[in-house]
């Protein structure tokens, strides 16, 4: 049967080999990322068979943030994840999603489940990594930034919507789809705040006075940090304008301590995996979206 998560559980957990779920649980919810009621277990005759956890980043998605099952018990992670819904009552979301890399163990089996549970491939990425330690490119500026404390909240929601028009990346299309350009705008915005938001990070890029594009670095502790979102205006598009915001979103996390910097590009999106592949990024592995439409 389905229930929560307690931190009394991690013994049980850590017999069963999923010591690592209990770990990140506690961990997320002492720092915030997401509460008790989110994390739950699969428990048949005393033994813990499988976990979950979730979070929410903005109001209309949940995100699936950790999944694992032990070996050979594929059916009660299927459970797991059909009635953890019910219980989170996540008939109040649109979708419910979770990023599956290729390197997790067990990977054919865990993407088997989210299937089994009426998931679908929504998307495939690639997951790139730059490595602090080596020397960034040298290039030469052609913009000039105002990051979100200057422009404003508006400002930057505009900014979003504009460089989302005919995107290269299908999770951002299918949000414009079904919400329309400025709610999609809105929500990402949120969606991002939610996961770390420092306004002197956030940038606009500016040419000749106009908006060329964005890119929103992030900054997720203990050295590591990433590009979460980087867009060019469709009317500067094909300048070569990604490389500027690019290298000055990686800039400005390695000036901030940051050793290694992750980007996940849509496997559609070549220009940007040219555009990382130039600056240094290497490709580490590939990355699904399976996700569930929940109305």
């Amino acid at each position: 049967m389905v229930r929560k998560f307690k931190t009394a559980d991690q013994p049980l957990l850590e017999k069963a080999g999923l010591g690592r779920f209990a770990v990140n649980c506690i961990r997320w919810q002492n720092k915030d990322i997401c509460k008790p009621e989110q994390c739950f277990v699969w428990e048949e005759d005393g033994s813990l068979l499988a976990g979950i956890a979730y979070a929410v980043f903005d109001s209309m998605e949940l995100d699936i943030l950790d999944f694992a099952f032990c070996p050979e018990q594929e059916q009660a992670g299927v459970k797991l994840l059909e009635e953890s819904l019910v219980q989170h009552g996540a008939g109040r979301f649109e979708l419910v999603s979770y990023h599956l890399y290729h390197d997790t163990d067990d990977y054919g089996q865990v993407k088997s489940c989210f299937l089994g549970a009426g998931f679908e491939v929504f998307q495939e990425k690639y997951n790139y990594h730059y490595a602090g330690d080596e020397p960034l490119q040298l290039y030469t500026q052609r913009l000039r930034y105002r990051p979100l404390s200057q422009v404003g909240r508006e400002v930057y929601v505009e900014a979003i919507r504009l460089v989302t028009q005919d995107t290269l990346d299908r999770m951002d299309r299918l949000e414009v789809e079904r919400m329309g350009e400025q709610a999609a705008a809105e929500n990402q915005l949120e969606s991002l705040s939610n996961i770390h938001c420092d306004p002197e990070l956030w940038l606009l890029g500016y040419w000749d006075g106009e908006l060329a594009g964005l890119v929103v670095p992030q900054n997720f502790g203990k050295g590591t940090g990433a590009i979460n979102y980087i867009g060019v205006a469709p009317a500067y598009r094909g300048n070569g304008f990604s490389r500027d915001l690019l290298h000055r979103g990686t800039e400005v996390l390695l000036q901030r301590g940051i050793h290694k910097v992750i980007a996940d590009i849509d496997a559609e999106n070549h220009p940007m995996q040219e555009t990382a592949e130039w600056l240094g990024y290497k490709r580490q592995c590939e990355m699904v979206v399976l996700a569930k439409k929940l109305q």
